[in-house]
């Protein structure tokens, strides 16, 4: 069977990570980052993000979920939930997440949202 997930090493990506969490985000220590990937999407990229995050004391958690069907489909309800609760949330899938209704939903609660479809470990 073929594996589902990937994950390279982290090392060359964590410079562009901290730039991400650092000055595009402007995390701060205490905020909660859900980091939302997906199977279609290197793991390596949302967990240099995840460490680049917690060394700038931010409570981040990474959630990876099935590859979405179509553009716009809607994450499972145990993921809807976490980007309900979360401050911050990057969207680091294969397709668009940012027009569902759970990612409205947190951004009408306040969360800000990256949406980083289809980033690869290169960029």
């Amino acid at each position: 069977m073929t594996p589902l997930v990937k994950m390279n090493d982290i090392t060359a990506l964590m410079e562009g990570a901290h730039k991400i969490v650092t000055h595009c985000a402007r995390l701060k220590p205490g905020e909660k980052l859900l980091i939302l990937t997906d199977t279609g999407t290197d793991l390596a990229i949302s967990y240099a993000f995840m460490q680049a995050a917690l060394e700038e004391g931010v409570e981040a958690a990474v959630i990876t979920m099935k590859e979405r069907d179509f553009p716009g489909e809607e994450p499972p309800p145990q993921i809807a939930a976490a980007m309900a609760v979360s401050d911050v949330i990057f969207q680091v899938t294969k397709t668009v997440m940012a027009y569902t209704q759970a990612a409205g939903e947190a951004r009408e609660r306040g969360a800000r949202f990256a949406a980083m479809t289809g980033i690869f470990p290169e960029i």
